[in-house]
């Protein structure tokens, strides 16, 4: 195929630092190769800084970041549990629906769209009926660029002997998610946005207390694929043959995190959070409105309300076929007045943001 180059600003995934394209060219390598197994070593590795953790238990899902996010309930719920939802957006009522599909008794704490939870909104929900086995919340919700506050969520969880469970895909590599710190049980997270490698692959983190309560579960979990023991026996441990590994992903994936450990936590950070404020601010000078308020906006996805009249699905294809940059549809209630520019590892510069704020100013005239 001969295709032509595309700006991804889109929510994901997003464009590669060259380092990492070059990384997909590697030669291939056997599933029980030691090159392939230290490389799986040294993303782990530097998956613990990200995820802001010690935990043993950090790798890889062989799948997508929506992988996670099942299999956080596919190993730690069994049918009749109670779950907790914290739900604000698309990927939070996401998690609900799979807890249902599972089994489990699901509690939703409905706040609109873009704004956050109090601890006292939790507190009430995880007081009402059987004490929880799991509270789940989305720190960087990508459908409406808000993050919600993890702060004092895990002292709730405690009280009510739950397991904490944060969804990081957006936030990681561009936000601090600090799993020790805000006592996060199960963490995951996605290898194609602010990583900035290809999708695929979904890092994860288990704490001690995840990894008790998978122990005392009454029956085994009801995925092969997604069995957190399985998995980690042949990642951690390089056991028995549990699937069939992508070697390009995994080479990337090592790339792409050794670019982010030379970079350095904090200057990546920075970097994010003043291109989203450039964004946001180019965005106001054409006349444009970012979602949600700035207070609680993500530093590496906004949400664009764009003029009334104007159809998100013409102003998509328009700047992918006249200026060769993908920008993302909205989700859900927004979906009809909304589009989504996401700023995530190598593509978060102020040259992309200008680009693209001409190339919208140019679309809507």
């Amino acid at each position: 195929m001969n295709l032509e180059p595309v700006l991804l600003l889109g929510p994901g995934p997003s464009a590669m630092h060259p380092r990492v394209m070059q990384s997909l060219a590697l030669p291939l390598r056997g599933i029980f190769d030691p090159d392939l197994h230290q490389a799986m070593h040294e993303i782990s590795d530097g998956l613990r800084g990200l995820f802001g953790t010690t935990n043993r238990y950090t790798l890889c899902l062989p799948a997508s970041g929506m992988s996670a996010m099942e299999a956080g309930i596919a190993n730690l719920v069994e049918p009749g549990d109670r779950v907790v939802v914290c739900v604000n957006g698309f990927f939070s009522e996401r998690i609900a629906h799979i807890a249902e599909r599972y089994g489990a008794q699901v509690t939703r704490i409905e706040n609109p769209w873009g704004t956050q939870f109090d601890l006292g909104q939790v507190q009430d929900a995880c007081e009402q009926g059987t004490p929880p086995k799991l509270l789940a919340v989305v720190l960087a919700e990508t459908s409406t660029g808000g993050h919600n506050d993890i702060a004092g969520l895990s002292e709730i969880a405690r009280r009510f002997g739950s397991l904490l469970m944060v969804d990081a895909v957006t936030a990681i590599g561009g936000m601090p998610v600090e799993v020790d710190r805000h006592g996060v049980d199960y963490c995951y997270a996605g290898s194609q946005k602010c990583i900035g490698s290809p999708p695929g692959l979904a890092p994860v983190t288990l704490s001690d207390r995840a990894l008790a309560a998978i122990d005392r579960r009454k029956s085994g979990c009801p995925s092969f694929y997604l069995d957190f023991k399985l998995v980690a026996a042949y990642w951690l441990d390089g056991k028995p043959y549990h699937q069939t590994p992508s070697s390009p992903l995994i080479f990337a994936l090592r790339e792409a995190v050794a670019i982010v450990r030379e970079e350095g936590l904090d200057a990546r950070y920075a970097r994010h959070k003043q291109v989203g404020e450039e964004l946001r601010s180019g965005l106001r000078d054409i006349g444009l409105q970012a979602f949600p308020d700035s207070s609680i906006a993500l530093p590496m996805l906004t949400v664009v309300r764009l003029p009334e009249g104007v159809e998100p699905k013409s102003v998509i294809v328009k700047l992918r076929s006249e200026h060769h940059i993908e920008v993302g549809a909205a989700l859900g209630e927004m979906a009809t007045q909304h589009i989504r520019i996401g700023t995530m590892g190598y593509a978060a510069s102020s040259e992309n943001v200008k680009r693209v704020t001409e190339a919208l100013r140019a679309t809507l005239a």
